[in-house]
C-alpha cells in the first residue's frame, strides 16, 4: 500500500526536480518548478503523517525518507538559484 501510493508518485514527482535543470535558463521556471516538487512533496509527508500510526518511539524510515527527498529538492532549488545568478 504505502509502495504505491506514497513511494513511487513522490520519487517521479522528485524525478521533474532533476528535469528542472534540462530547462534553459532564460525561461524562468527552474526554480518555480522545484517549488512546486517541494510543496507536493510537502503534500505527501502530510499524507504520510496521517495514515501512519503514531509513536512516540522513533521516526518511521518513511519519515527520513520524506525528510532526505525534502533536503534533496532545497538543495536543487539553491543550486538553481546561484545558477541563475
Amino acid at each position: 500500500y504505502y509502495v504505491f501510493n506514497l513511494i513511487i508518485p513522490s520519487t517521479m514527482i522528485v524525478v521533474f526536480s532533476l528535469i528542472g535543470f534540462c530547462l534553459p535558463p532564460d525561461s524562468g521556471e527552474r526554480i518555480t518548478l522545484n517549488i512546486t516538487v517541494l510543496l507536493s512533496i510537502t503534500v505527501f509527508l502530510n499524507i504520510a503523517s496521517n495514515t501512519l500510526p503514531s509513536t512516540s518511539d522513533s521516526i518511521p524510515l518513511l519519515g527520513y525518507f520524506y525528510a532526505m527527498i525534502m533536503l534533496d529538492v532545497f538543495f536543487a532549488i539553491v543550486a538553481s538559484t546561484i545558477v541563475l545568478r
